[in-house]
């Protein structure tokens, strides 16, 4: 797509053209802080959930570790299968809780932007490594946003830290004077209980960040009135293109009709301005249908190629526009007008038989055309 002009403000919304674009491309709105959030808070609650089977199950990897018989001390390469024997152990034990997280990971990104795999992202541009659009990056709104939540996060996590150490302090300050197994269970209980919190104070911080990243994501693919244009010319055709193409197309149906106008049993005409061309076939159709129609230039075509093939023109202006404006080509002739039109090809027929006997040609007859019809078209040329 053609690039835009930087002058032009971006003020239209984004084409799905332009978001397909940039979605192929990796352009999408990220938070690193919301999967970070996402992340936290479900290491806490596993923590939370299967932190007691964990420890139970490290704790007797531990004691297994340090049971050794004397025998595979001395034994070549005991030691080695030992230690990877203690190394399944301690994966298995924390496999079920790493697998969550790595879930979570994985989800995390849908609720706000998707997954979108591109190469673009990792392939090496100029103005990434350029020290002008390194400045611009560095006082831009996304840097000001980034140091904002920076302190944010210190002034948060250290006001939870000190409301957690406030809180404990007293029961961390007699943990030394209690047995060993109790300081570790009153110390794990209180280092859990803090992450679960600090992991939940990260709420806050996403809050903010992901609501922003959205909305600078859809700032930065606001497209001008230009790009737009452009777009809309990629991907519809130039004016000119489409324009041809209609005339092609026109001069492709207009020759089709010429050459169906030897076929018609008449010709209906206005005299100059409409001309329509009916056939009718009383075994195999049930209503005169409509071969050609056509007005000024075409219209006279039509009469000039019935005039060599010999296929009788009558005169009758307002059956003539009436048919005109109520027909398509290759489709039969409304009902109001059966009657009208069967009048006009019972007078062919007449002529034909008069000048094969020889007798006097009778009048064109005058048809009454429905009234809503002249209404609806009596503002047309006469």
């Amino acid at each position: 797509m053609a690039g835009g002009d930087d002058s032009q403000e971006r003020s239209e919304e984004p084409t799905e053209k332009k978001l397909k674009e940039s979605r192929d491309k990796g352009q999408i709105p990220r938070s690193k802080d919301f999967n970070t959030m996402a992340i936290m808070i479900a290491g806490a609650l596993g923590i939370w959930q299967q932190g007691k089977s964990m420890a139970t199950d490290l704790q007797a990897m531990l004691v297994g570790s340090f049971s050794i018989d004397r025998a595979d001390l001395l034994a070549d390469h005991a030691i080695v299968s030992h230690l990877i024997r203690v190394t399944l152990e301690a994966f298995f034990a924390i496999a079920p809780f790493l697998v969550f997280l790595l879930i979570v990971a994985l989800v995390s990104p849908i609720a706000l932007g998707g997954w979108a795999f591109s190469l673009d992202s990792v392939t090496p541009k100029w103005e990434r490594v350029s020290p002008l659009s390194g400045l611009k990056r560095m006082f831009s709104v996304n840097s000001l946003m980034e140091l904002f939540k920076g302190i944010l996060k210190v002034l948060l996590v250290g006001s939870i830290a000190v409301g957690l150490m406030t809180l404990y302090h007293q029961k961390l300050l007699v943990i030394g004077s209690v047995p060993l197994f109790l300081a570790i269970k009153e110390v794990g209980t209180v280092l859990l209980i803090s992450f679960v919190v600090l992991s939940c104070g990260l709420i806050a911080i996403a809050a903010i960040d992901a609501p922003f990243q959205v909305w600078q994501f859809k700032k930065q693919q606001k497209m001008s009135m230009q790009e737009v244009r452009d777009e809309s010319k990629e991907t519809n055709g130039k004016p000119e293109v489409k324009q041809r193409i209609r005339q092609l197309q026109m001069q492709y149906a207009q020759q089709r009709m010429i050459d169906d106008v030897p076929k018609a049993d008449v010709i209906i005409t206005n005299p100059t301005h409409f001309a329509v061309a009916l056939k009718y076939d009383e075994f195999s159709m049930e209503a005169p249908l409509v071969l050609a129609k056509g007005t000024e230039e075409f219209a006279l075509r039509i009469r000039e190629v019935a005039k060599k093939h010999r296929v009788p023109i009558v005169r009758v202006p307002p059956l003539a526009r009436a048919l005109f404006y109520s027909t398509r080509v290759d489709a039969q002739i409304p009902a109001p007008l059966f009657l009208a039109v069967a009048q006009i090809l019972a007078f062919v027929q007449q002529v034909r038989v008069a000048r094969r006997e020889g007798m006097p040609v009778p009048l064109t007859p005058r048809p009454k055309v429905p009234e809503d019809f002249l209404q609806k078209y009596e503002g047309d040329n006469q």
